[in-house]
């Protein structure tokens, strides 16, 4: 094999590939599957397949810190332009996205860390992927393809570039990546790039390509980004880590996310050194949005010390999160949720979390730890256990704001203010603080309730089934209520020293038009409804 290294720059890298995979031709031959990790080869033999199902994106490698390798979508085309479209009537969803993506056709030691280059025997280029996503696929010459979504350092990146880049039969050293082609098999490469500013304008990419002196003609158009219509793309652990270099930015989850191992050896160049020690790094959004497509993050792992855990660490100022789906979640710190440390006057909707928190501080929660009272949070659900300190709920730790069709199943196990939804209720106002949600599960620790640990607020329309265990007070709906309860059903057992409730334990306040079905035992002021207070009303 005769070694042709192309790299001058982590542009030029991205420049080569999205020109290169352009080359390919379906071919019934056998093929040669190279690939390349810094100045790494491997090479099979593999036949070629087709994959007709939309591929998931894993994984990027950044070989050079803030050098990244660009990702595209990998939707199914079985032979034209497929329209890819969020169907959600939710705003942020990408908007006019009519990219080709073409049928991918992994070789058979392909690795989702690397790029993937495949040449046949004859020594001509047939596919390459940029990590496991394929951009074109057999194209005419002169043919042009848009890139819808780009991701945030794609864009970035052709800001600062030369108008033209020449590689002419690269022979030198690679720094970054390099690429082994078939013997006699010579390679050259001119791109333009017009106009400067992808932030304004879509950028065209006219490329020229040389195979044994052969020219063929590409064009790639680039779409500029827009927060609406056109956010930036997430394809990747790299890409998604990237929303830390621009928090303002509107972002849409293209592909599902497997997150590497924390031990694993590749992790540190794709996320930092840091991901040994520390997991997955928090994010932030502010003015910002994430639509996560009810794709999948999997494998989101954190263990944060004595600082906040989350995908985000905070949501601010009218930021809006919505179909996430948190995988294999395993996350602890001071604070925090699985999905949002703190979220002040904004919303998250439809968003799942499955896995494990725990916290040693407080405001705890399942998905969010602190929501202040300009928050929301609507449709969401989770399958986790939580164990926390003060403040800890299955859902929301310390809660001001408004949580509506909330679903939780697990445990919550807290020292202090525990709930099965909320660990303290302190929305205090005229609205509807949890309405519409439901617990399934087990609440332990003082000030335990089904629902919310304290209540300060107004709770309505909400069930509980589970066990509620711990000091004093304990309630199967609230440990404690000086707010206002309405219309909630409790099916379970609730256990207590004293000051336990089958709906609440301690009732300064209201409860009304609730009922409870079980088993309650503590001694002594222990009751099938109200444990100590005012007596709940019909």
């Amino acid at each position: 094999m005769d070694c042709k290294k192309i790299a001058r720059s982590p542009f030029l890298l991205f420049l080569v590939l999205l020109f290169t995979v352009n080359l390919f031709s379906c071919s019934n031959s056998p093929q040669k599957a190279i690939t390349n990790k810094g100045s790494i080869n491997s090479t099979e033999d593999s036949s070629s397949k087709t994959d007709t199902s939309s591929d998931s994106t894993n994984s990027s490698g950044n070989n050079g810190g803030n050098n990244a390798t660009t990702d595209t979508s990998s939707n199914t085309n079985n032979g034209g332009n497929n329209a890819t479209t969020d169907t959600s009537s939710n705003t942020n969803n990408g908007g006019n996205n009519t990219g080709s993506n073409p049928v991918s056709q992994k070789p058979a030691n392909y690795n989702p860390d690397i790029t993937n280059l495949v040449v046949d025997e004859k020594g001509k280029l047939t596919f390459l992927y940029l990590n496991d996503v394929t951009i074109f696929q057999n194209p005419a010459d002169f043919e042009t393809k848009t890139l819808q979504n780009a991701p945030w350092f794609v864009l970035h990146s052709l800001l600062n570039q030369k108008n033209a880049i020449t590689q002419e039969n690269a022979s030198t050293s690679a720094l970054f990546f390099q690429y082994s082609l078939a013997q006699d098999t010579s390679f050259s490469v001119l791109a333009e790039v017009s106009p400067r500013n992808p932030e304004i304008n879509d950028v065209t990419l006219a490329i020229q390509t040389f195979l044994k002196g052969v020219p063929t003609h590409y064009t790639l158009v680039v779409k500029a980004y827009e927060k609406n219509t056109n956010p930036y793309g997430v394809y990747s652990a790299l890409s998604l880590s990237q929303i830390q270099s621009y928090e303002f930015g509107s972002y849409l989850q293209r592909e599902d996310i497997f997150l590497p191992n924390t031990n694993d050896p590749t992790a540190a160049i794709l996320l930092g050194a840091d991901y040994a020690l520390f997991g997955f790094p928090t994010l932030n959004l502010n003015q910002g949005s994430y639509n996560g497509m009810n794709k999948l993050i999997r494998n989101f792992v954190q263990t944060k010390g004595k600082t906040d855990f989350g995908l985000f660490e905070s949501a601010l100022n009218l930021s809006f999160v919505q179909k996430v789906h948190l995988v294999d979640v395993s996350v602890s710190g001071d604070k925090g949720g699985a999905l949002i440390s703190n979220l002040s006057n904004s919303r998250v909707e439809n968003c799942i979390v499955e896995g494990k928190v725990q916290g040693f501080g407080t405001n705890i929660g399942g998905m969010v730890g602190f929501t202040d009272a300009s928050a929301f949070i609507f449709e969401v659900s989770g399958t986790i256990n939580v164990i926390g300190n003060n403040y800890t709920g299955g859902v929301v730790g310390y809660h001001q704001g408004n949580l509506s069709d909330a679903h939780f199943q697990g445990d919550v196990v807290g020292t202090m203010v525990v709930g099965g939804l909320v660990g303290l209720n302190d929305a205090v106002g005229s609205t509807v603080s949890i309405k519409n949600s439901s617990m399934q599960g087990t609440v332990t620790g003082d000030y335990a309730g089904g629902l919310t640990g304290v209540n300060n607020g107004k709770i309505s329309n909400n069930t509980v089934q589970g066990t509620i265990s711990g000091g004093s007070p304990v309630g199967g709906a609230a440990a404690s209520n000086e707010g206002e309860i309405s219309n909630v059903i409790v099916q379970g057992t609730v256990i207590g020293t004293h000051s336990v409730g089958g709906l609440v334990g301690s009732n300064p306040g209201k409860v009304q038009a609730s009922t409870f079905q079980g088993f309650v035992m503590g001694n002594p002021n222990q009751n099938n409804t109200i444990g100590s207070g005012n007596p709940a009303l019909p």
